[in-house]
């Protein structure tokens, strides 16, 4: 319920502000490749199904306020039995573009599960870098490839042990706003 109610409030902050002019909106779709550590270790796997939107507001210059939300499927091995997991993401962090095409990231993200594959009990949560690449298409798309490294900072636990479940993220889909000009 907490989450939907901040959600919300995000959702209304994006649409009150006066500067809707200077903002990007890309709309991605996601992979995700697990790379969860614990005990018992668990073993990395891709999982591709996933999407939703990063919005990137001009803050000052090249630098810019990402918000995103996002459907992702998580696939964990553990003990030999793979473990799916799907959760709405929430993002907070700074895009920073170093020319037209090329940006680099940083920031937050969390994850609110929406199922489980395992009884696990924590919330997930961490530090998020990455790059990417915009190729222009017309005078306000482009087409958007981001990759990101999730570092956890919380745990998950559950019957037989616990895991970080730190993550590589590929977001591939297409830009709409006034930066690709």
């Amino acid at each position: 319920m907490n989450f939907k109610i901040t959600f919300f409030g995000v959702a209304c902050l994006i649409f009150s502000t006066h500067s809707l002019a200077s903002v990007n909106l890309n709309i991605v779709g996601a992979g995700v490749y697990s790379m969860s550590t614990g005990s018992p270790v668990p073993s990395s796997v891709l999982s591709l199904a996933g999407g939703g939107f990063l919005a990137d507001f001009n803050a000052a210059g090249k630098a810019h306020l990402e918000l995103g939300a996002l459907y992702t499927t998580r696939i964990t091995s553990i003990s030999g039995a793979n473990r799916t997991f799907t959760s709405a993401e929430g993002i907070l962090g700074l895009r920073y573009n170093l020319t037209r095409a090329l940006s680099v990231t940083g920031g937050f993200y969390g994850n609110y599960y929406l199922t489980r594959g395992l009884a696990t009990t924590g919330i997930d949560f961490g530090a998020s870098a990455g790059a990417g690449v915009m190729l222009p298409v017309a005078s306000s798309m482009g087409i958007l490839l981001d990759g990101r490294y999730h570092y956890a900072l919380s745990q998950l636990t559950y019957q037989g042990g616990n895991f970080t479940p730190n993550e590589a993220q590929l977001y591939a889909g297409l830009s709409f706003g006034v930066s690709h000009k």
